[in-house]
């Protein structure tokens, strides 16, 4: 089994040969031009970014194209993956993860689905790969997410995932004129916890 090292654990080419990860719908693989187009669709959508995000025009996604497309290893840089089903190879939403801590093996994870695609356990079959890739292939300790308290369908896939609500940041984004809260979660990697 492949995994990130210490000594490859910044190196684009060692993480993308970890790619894709795969479950019985999905698959999550690297960015390719090509992904621009369901980018914009999703990410242009006030409803399905409603959420996370304001939404982006296609100046908004190039550039967000451009900033998460390659895997650096940093601590904070967030690396974009699409969401692709394997029956009709669409691209049907983003995964996202990012480093919070290398000394602490602390990963965040993210997910984002097509509205047309929400509702059919796809976001957790997506979250599940994500949750089980830091943990097997990054040799995380941690992965957190976090979501609008508003977000019933996200706070519902993280509790799936056997994530732990460890916050409840109140007021901690301003968006669309009003404040929301936003809600913690963190799991602790099963085989480091005896």
């Amino acid at each position: 089994m492949k995994t990130l090292t210490a000594q490859n654990f910044t190196s684009a080419d060692h993480f993308f040969d970890l790619l894709p990860m795969e479950s019985e719908r999905l698959f999550i693989r690297q960015l390719q031009p090509e992904d621009l187009e369901p980018f914009l669709h999703h990410r242009s959508d006030a409803e399905v970014v409603r959420y996370i995000a304001p939404p982006l025009d296609r100046e908004g996604v190039e550039k967000l194209f451009r900033d998460r497309a390659v895997w650096q290893g940093v601590e904070g840089h967030m690396i974009a993956l699409p969401i692709v089903l394997k029956e009709t190879n669409a691209v049907i939403g983003e995964a996202a993860l990012r480093v919070e801590s290398i000394a602490f093996r602390r990963a965040e994870i993210g997910y984002l689905l097509h509205k047309e695609h929400q509702g059919s356990g796809l976001g957790t079959e997506a979250a599940l790969m994500l949750r089980d890739f830091s943990f097997s292939q990054l040799g995380m300790h941690k992965v957190t997410a976090y979501c609008d308290s508003r977000n019933a369908p996200s706070v519902k896939i993280l509790n799936k995932l056997g994530m732990d609500q460890e916050g409840h940041y109140k007021h901690h984004i301003y968006r669309d004129g009003q404040w929301s809260d936003t809600l913690a979660f963190g799991l602790i990697n099963p085989r480091e916890t005896q």
